[in-house]
């Protein structure tokens, strides 16, 4: 650290006029002289009787003191207050360190600051010439409320639909809370013990706080009924074997609430998987829809009541890969979802015993693509707010689907249907429907059917992704 100091040459002379003189100690005038102080001496040349004349001054180099004060700064409180704390730092210093620092005007760091305008205006302690610096900034501080209410709505609520009703009372809870005191309406449509039909239904939420500022937020209720589900009908604890091939038949059971001719076979999913095939028969009666997940003897009688169900067969490959991960002896709960023809979802479901046989087993999943005709190798980013790409590949061509489900099991859109080659691909979904309109936030799943061109069948895979609102 230094500077460059520029300094008039020193002149000597005698009798006959101006003698030339050298440096002797320092620096020549405009070099760079370090921080402190620094000795400068000037030497004549010798004359006729062998004498020299010297002179000497001293440069002295000072760290400039230098003062810090923070920007202008704008507190907004609450209206009804007068005054708040406010904190601050002022820094100083000088080439031997931190300075200490004088308050001219103002209030101290921490301290009480009115409505209003407030100059705040610093001084260093002087040096030894009687200088100092000094700073000033500004403190105002506005008694307005211009931040809107936070606002918690939940991110979708399923309720269920009894039977012979077209409606059902839904009652959710919506909260907001203020920074400043006061009263914060919230007003929901339709509000909360409304009656909701068959289907989804968007909940629009206003939360309005005492300075009239005003949030948002919405939400979905998605009403469905609840169906009696049967895997494997006739056959408890439906054990299913991880290395089982064909299909998987389930059982829609019919009652004097239910005709299952009203529904809509092509619209089931059973964990994401389409049906093969379906038929209207009579395989059993219905019963109390599995809730737990560590019983595995919950299963559905077997005597036929005369009234029509509705079996569909499944592809057990295909629900092997859905499945994921598993383990020997595990109890894992199914969910079969699909629609009425009227539109109106129909949930339920039923408990398998998964069997996995001993050795080795290769394990199909959407993170395990060489071992599949067709596989997801990825979505991303998952979850995702506005735009999400699926990546997959295809060691064998064929007509290829793509579509977005929800968890209802509802299709959402068709993003591919199209014979496709052997080779990598990627499809990109921005979270809207087929209409073009943004779905609310949750959990929805890619589901891709590849009928491969070989003659070899169906592969079918399914991906989770997750939409933030």
């Amino acid at each position: 650290f230094g500077a460059e100091v520029d300094y008039p040459l020193p002149t000597a002379f005698d009798d006959c006029g101006p003698i030339p003189v050298g440096l002797d100690e320092g620096r020549h005038p405009g070099e760079f002289f370090p921080l402190g102080v620094t000795r400068v001496t000037y030497r004549t040349h010798e004359d006729f009787h062998g004498t020299t004349y010297d002179c000497s001054f001293y440069v002295t180099v000072e760290w400039p003191r230098t003062i810090i004060c923070p920007d202008d700064t704008t507190i907004i409180i609450c209206p009804g207050q007068t005054a708040v704390n406010v904190d601050y730092t002022v820094r100083a210093f000088d080439d031997c360190g931190p300075i200490e620092v004088e308050l001219v005007d103002g209030s101290p760091p921490g301290g009480l600051f009115a409505v209003g305008t407030t100059p705040v205006i610093y001084d260093t302690e002087e040096d030894r010439d009687g200088h100092f610096e000094q700073c000033s900034f500004l403190v105002r501080v506005l008694a307005e409320d211009d931040e809107p209410p936070t606002l918690s709505c939940p991110e979708v609520i399923n309720a269920a639909l009894p039977a012979g009703l077209s409606s059902v009372a839904v009652n959710f809870d919506v909260n907001a809370t203020d920074d400043c005191p006061g009263p914060v309406t919230v007003e929901c449509t339709p509000p909360s013990g409304s009656l909701f039909p068959c289907g989804p239904t968007t909940v629009n939420c206003t939360a309005v706080d005492a300075s009239q500022n005003m949030s948002h937020c919405t939400f979905t209720v998605n009403v469905g009924i609840p169906v009696s589900v049967d895997v494997k009908p006739g056959v408890c604890p439906n054990p299913f074997k991880t290395s089982e091939q064909g299909v998987v038949p389930v059982a829609i059971h019919g009652s004097r609430d239910l005709d299952v001719s009203q529904i809509d076979p092509a619209s089931l999913r059973l964990e994401g998987v389409a049906p093969m095939r379906w038929a209207l028969e009579d395989v059993g009666a219905p019963y109390e829809p599995y809730v737990g997940k560590d019983d595995c003897l919950d299963c559905a009688g077997s005597k036929k009541d005369r009234i029509h169900d509705l079996t569909v067969k499944f592809d057990a490959t295909s629900l092997r890969e859905a499945l994921g991960e598993v383990t020997n002896g595990e109890c894992r709960v199914v969910h079969l979802a699909g629609m009425l023809m009227n539109g109106c979802p129909i949930v339920g479901e039923d408990v398998l015993k998964l069997l996995v046989p001993a050795g080795p087993e290769m394990v199909l999943t959407e993170s395990t693509p060489d071992v599949a005709p067709s596989a997801l190798i990825a979505s991303h980013p998952n979850p995702f707010r506005s735009g999400n790409r699926i990546e997959y590949s295809l060691p064998v061509g064929g007509r290829t689907r793509l579509a977005v489900y929800d968890v209802l099991g509802r299709q959402l859109r068709v993003l591919l249907d199209e014979e496709l080659s052997a080779g990598h691909h990627s499809m990109a979904w921005d979270g809207t429907d087929r209409s073009g309109t943004r779905v609310p936030g949750g959990i929805y799943f890619y589901v891709l059917a590849v009928d491969l061109v070989d003659g070899s069948g169906t592969v079918t895979r399914k991906q989770k992704l997750v939409l933030t609102p």
